[in-house]
């Protein structure tokens, strides 16, 4: 967390210099933060203190510059993985879909087309009730 605080912080002054009505910081977080993970706790732990730092960033920094999350859940398969494992993750979406990389990149533009989004999580992939 601390990475992104100091890195938040050096560019805040940057931001504020363009020309554009908003600058736009979009941090990275994980869907399964707010479930826990048991094999993953520490990196989801880092993960959940990078949502609640946007936050913190979201009221300091506005109204020039917005700050919002992120949140994918799965992006894309390694070309290892096997048919069954891709069947089973697949199976525990919402949509059983592999959005791929393009998901990440239509979320960004959301947010940095958004004139007042702030302080926003983006969940891309929710596992099925």
């Amino acid at each position: 967390v601390e990475a992104p605080y100091r890195i938040n912080q050096a560019s805040r002054p940057l931001l504020e210099a363009t020309s554009a009505a908003t600058a736009d910081i979009v941090a990275l977080t994980d869907v399964k933060v707010a479930d826990g993970h048991a094999d993953y706790a520490a990196y989801l732990a880092s993960k959940a203190g990078l949502a609640s730092l946007t936050q913190s960033f979201a009221q300091a920094f506005a109204p020039h510059i917005k700050v919002n999350n992120i949140a994918p859940g799965l992006v894309i398969f390694h070309p290892e993985d096997s048919d069954a494992y891709r069947q089973k993750r697949l199976a525990e979406s919402a949509i059983p879909v592999e959005p791929g990389e393009a998901s990440i990149w239509q979320a960004v533009r959301f947010l940095m087309d958004s004139p007042n989004a702030t302080g926003s999580t983006v969940s891309l992939g929710q596992k099925k009730a």
